[in-house]
């Protein structure tokens, strides 16, 4: 499919170029194609399908083979994208009553839509319990890219919110009033409200993508104060905190990413009190943020109280509760909470195996933490069943990539119990795993293990002096 999205000049891309028909003068009696309709994709969509096949091959890398399609769902000819591009540039393509722009067939011997067939991806998504990407509107899509390139796109009526005018007025000659009824898109639902609250919205949102979190709460509360009904966007302000953040931690940015979530979380529990379920995605956000920065006692206080919420929100004994304590659980080993952690290990795999069975990849995950505990606290004849168990269950989903890491880390274990022949033997499992693995990332899974340093260490002498922060850390 032509792709567009974030670029640094609008000829960049097939489909953004078609901008220079209507701006910044239209040319007037071009013909443009309406006959061929291709489907427009954003490459941040696609960028969001490989990311979902990464995580689909980490779950079971037998299913995710050979190649899959991916494209918007949208078609859409030349001519529809032109009149979707001068809607946003607010141009008038019938300036005196007459197109300016001319329809052209072209080649009708051409086949009339092209596209690809994502049925295969979509039921691969579903086959393997991951949300199926849902494609950018175009619409949506060339607003955010446009504006960045263009002035003129950043216009007060943003079509990245304003969907349609539902305007009381009797004729379209009247300047737009603060008054008018619009339909604006939340991100999760529609929503009808005045223009001047509209407008105030979008100004939120590009202070909060700005990360300008102070004013866009600012903001945020003044749309509220004109329309009280828009009290429910707060979910959709957390969801852009917490996705810019998320940016920021994915960019390094780590530090300064704290910095905003602690400012928003303080004005959110400020509001909504510190009991408040509305706080739950931000306190999983402070989870993954001190997680990331290995900083393990905020990461314990956040864990424990994101348990806590848990068990009062979601219930005793529930899949949320069980990813829960596991995370505590990783949280408070490392200042010496051994058998706390334990505790908390043993109960979420009993919540996994009474509700997935004991075969499933969450419960080998939670056994091969719960081996790690043991390893890195000494007791190696503690950690042997769990890695073992952890082991079987992922060679038989094939999962040879989470095999490897198991049998390297159990070689870590026999080395630092002096045992070198099981410790050479384990890595030679190691190997043997990485072998069933794609031919093109034997070497890159091999060398982000450290397979051949490892080995070299134990024919050396040991290494368990030398073991890395990142080989006492759980999944």
């Amino acid at each position: 499919p032509p792709l567009y999205g974030p670029l640094t000049k609008v000829g960049e891309s097939r489909i953004t170029m078609l901008a220079k028909l209507v701006f910044p003068r239209i040319k007037m009696g071009a013909k443009v194609d309406d006959w061929q309709r291709r489907f427009p994709t954003h490459t941040m969509d696609v960028a969001s399908v490989c990311l979902c096949l990464a995580e689909g091959r980490s779950k079971n890398a037998a299913t995710v083979r050979g190649t899959w399609h991916y494209s918007a769902d949208t078609p859409l000819t030349d001519l529809q994208v032109v009149i979707i591009i001068a809607d946003i540039l607010q141009v008038d393509l019938n300036p005196g009553g007459k197109a300016a722009l001319e329809a052209d067939k072209g080649d009708w011997t051409r086949p009339q839509e092209v596209g690809l067939d994502t049925t295969s991806l979509t039921a691969l998504c579903k086959d393997l319990g991951l949300e199926a990407p849902v494609g950018t509107p175009v619409d949506l899509g060339l607003a955010k890219v446009l504006t960045a390139l263009i002035p003129a796109a950043a216009m007060k009526k943003n079509p990245s919110q304003i969907q349609t005018v539902a305007s009381d007025r009797s004729t379209g000659d009247d300047p737009e009033s603060d008054s008018d009824v619009v339909e604006i898109d939340t991100g999760s639902g529609k929503v009808r409200t005045s223009r001047k609250a509209a407008n105030i919205m979008n100004e939120a949102n590009n202070l909060m993508n700005d990360g300008k979190v102070e004013e866009a709460l600012k903001k945020m509360r003044e749309m509220v104060l004109e329309d009280p009904s828009l009290e429910v966007m707060d979910q959709d302000a957390d969801r852009k905190c917490i996705e810019f953040v998320a940016s920021m931690i994915r960019s390094k940015q780590v530090d300064a990413a704290e910095k905003v979530l602690t400012a928003y979380y303080a004005k959110k529990e400020a509001k909504v009190g510190p009991d408040s379920q509305g706080l739950l995605a931000l306190i999983e956000a402070h989870v993954f943020l001190y997680k990331t920065k290995e900083d393990w006692p905020s990461m314990a206080e956040w864990a424990g109280k994101h348990l806590a919420f848990m068990r009062k929100f979601k219930g005793e004994g529930t899949l949320e509760v069980a990813v829960s304590l596991g995370n505590y659980a990783l949280a408070i080993a490392p200042s010496g909470k051994l058998e706390e952690a334990e505790k908390c290990f043993n109960e979420a795999l009993e919540i996994q195996q009474d509700k997935l069975g004991k075969e499933s990849e969450h419960v080998a995950q939670t056994l091969h933490n719960l081996a790690l505990l043991f390893r890195n606290s000494m007791q190696f004849s503690k950690a042997e069943e769990p890695y073992e168990r952890s082991r079987q269950i992922w060679r038989k989903k094939e999962s040879w990539g989470l095999l490897a890491v198991s049998c390297k880390d159990s070689a870590i274990m026999y080395d630092m119990a002096g045992n070198q022949d099981k410790a050479i033997a384990m890595l030679d499992k190691a190997t043997h795993a990485i072998e069933r693995l794609p031919d093109e990332i034997h070497g890159q899974v091999a060398d982000q293990l450290g397979i051949a340093e490892l080995r070299n260490r134990f024919l050396a002498g040991g290494c368990a002096a030398g073991i890395g922060e990142g080989d006492k850390k759980g999944k």
